[in-house]
């Protein structure tokens, strides 16, 4: 734990005298209780219950007036990697019956935030495709603006170009590590998150990127979202708001599409990487933090969290009692 007003130190030289000074004729007034009273045993007891809610009150107080703050990321934090998240956004990833149902991007998006928080000595930059692929974050530690990435900067069809075409997102990853190094150059790890539904030229293409990948140092985490179940794709209007009743259609009828594990599993194997499903998050988790590298020199920033509602809480609760004390 730390302290964010550490220049308000001095305010414990006003503070543990006036404490001593309440505490002190609180005492003095318990003691006058003791002599008139029949049950001294009890007035003892509500002596004791006193003092430590007294105690918890004013140095919750003392506490919050310092602004207490949690270490996320600590400076001893040596581990650290780097991952690049890339993003299906094409309609595929938009499945469902109902337009109120939840989509395969919506799961992608929540495995995203869970992966995030759950390993804050990483960091981790943004990449979206569909027929075309486009960076939309440098690597970052800062969880609140990764956050709100997820929350609001990635939606289907933010790269407006119809299709699914995995291997110009993979061109495009190793052009920007060979003309930006500077930024890009540290990704070494790939999280793929799509549904596999791609064409069978796509998948041809694959085969001769692959060795490109391996070459350039990059390993795929592929995870497949979606299921085996097969599911239309609503149709989607100008403001990028599903149409309820209406889907997609191919040839006259409406077209439907499910997970494709096969091309996400041969990406994964190629790539010296691994595959997983969406529900797998727990393994996931491991398994990227087992990639996690001690660099020695190179240490992820520090980066804190607020945590004086705790102290307020206790402040509360010990106000509350001193308050119902003193009424009985």
């Amino acid at each position: 734990m730390t302290f964010q007003n550490t220049h308000l130190f001095f305010l414990l030289i006003f503070l543990i005298p006036a404490g001593y000074f309440l505490w002190t004729n609180y005492y003095k007034t318990l003691n006058t209780l003791k002599i008139f009273s029949e049950k001294r045993s009890d007035v003892r007891r509500r002596s004791i219950v006193i003092s430590i809610l007294f105690l918890a009150y004013l140095t919750s107080i003392v506490i919050v007036s310092f602004g207490p703050q949690r270490y996320i990321v600590s400076p001893e934090q040596e581990q650290t990697g780097n991952f690049l998240f890339l993003i299906d956004v094409s309609r595929s990833m938009a499945a469902r019956t109902e337009c109120s149902d939840f989509m395969p991007f919506d799961n992608a998006t929540s495995l995203m935030a869970e992966i995030v928080n759950e390993i804050p000595e990483a960091g981790f930059a943004f990449a979206a495709y569909s027929e075309l692929s486009f960076p939309l974050s440098e690597i970052t530690y800062d969880r609140q603006y990764l956050l709100e990435i997820i929350e609001n900067g990635l939606y289907i069809e933010v790269v407006p170009v119809p299709g699914s075409d995995i291997g110009n997102a993979f061109l495009v990853i190793l052009e920007k590590k060979q003309d930006q190094p500077q930024i890009f150059s540290k990704i070494e790890y790939v999280i793929l998150m799509s549904d596999g539904d791609i064409s069978e030229q796509v998948n041809q293409d694959l085969v001769g990127i692959m060795p490109q990948l391996r070459n350039a140092g990059i390993h795929v985490i592929s995870i497949g979202i979606g299921s085996e179940d097969a599911n239309p794709i609503p149709t989607i209007d100008e403001s990028l708001e599903c149409v309820e009743g209406q889907y997609e259609r191919a040839e006259g009828r409406e077209f439907y599409t499910h997970l494709f594990e096969e091309p996400l599993r041969f990406i994964a194997e190629e790539t010296n990487g691994r595959y997983f499903y969406q529900d797998d998050q727990g393994e996931l988790i491991d398994y990227l933090k087992s990639t996690l590298v001690t660099t020695p020199g190179i240490e992820p920033p520090v980066q804190t969290e607020d945590i004086s509602y705790i102290f307020l809480i206790i402040a509360t609760i010990a106000l509350f009692g001193l308050i119902w004390m003193q009424r009985y």
